[in-house]
């Protein structure tokens, strides 16, 4: 009698935690993965690594949220054999690294200034939310480009500039964003 309980509480566990782990669905991934040779530089320089200065801005700019100033134009420019491939043109795509990017799409200020972010946009002027991924992000056009048999060169332009959260403070701003380059 005792055995036929342990086995009757035994079984009723058994279907019960079935129960919890029903599957509701399948989520499948897939990807491709290009070769070739096409390497980023910043401003035609010769490093896909460098900072933009944006310029000396007074406060007075910045006193109310959302207010923005310091337009900057910067672009990275894809060059070599891997630029363009079966797989689409290289773009370059804004990483959203949640140490670098608030909620809100914008590089935080890691500097002394306060309630100031920097706020990228592409080359129409259309902001860019750095906190989506590559299927939503705002993207910009290459506005020169070249491709031949053996090197393919094309040219992003950005613009950033300072975005106010409330009325700023004077101080450093200083932001950060990570890029990979991704086939549209």
């Amino acid at each position: 009698m005792k055995n036929s309980k342990i086995f009757a509480t035994v079984l009723l566990a058994v279907v019960a935690s079935s129960s919890v782990y029903a599957v509701d669905g399948t989520i499948n991934f897939s990807g491709t993965l290009v070769g070739g040779t096409c390497s980023a530089s910043i401003n035609s320089g010769s490093s896909a690594t460098a900072t933009v200065s944006l310029p000396t801005t007074h406060v007075s700019a910045l006193t109310s949220s959302a207010a923005v100033a310091g337009l900057t134009a910067y672009k990275i420019v894809l060059t070599g054999a891997g630029c363009s491939t079966s797989a689409g043109i290289a773009t370059p795509y804004y990483e959203p690294s949640v140490s670098n990017v608030n909620t809100n799409g914008r590089l935080t200020n890691t500097g002394t200034a306060s309630n100031v972010d920097i706020q990228l946009l592409n080359n129409a002027q259309t902001i860019i939310n750095l906190y989506t991924d590559s299927s939503s992000q705002t993207y910009s056009t290459a506005t020169t480009g070249t491709n031949s048999s053996s090197v393919a060169t094309y040219t992003y332009p950005y613009y950033a500039r300072y975005y106010a959260t409330g009325t700023t403070t004077a101080g450093t701003v200083v932001g950060q964003v990570d890029y990979s380059i991704i086939y549209k």
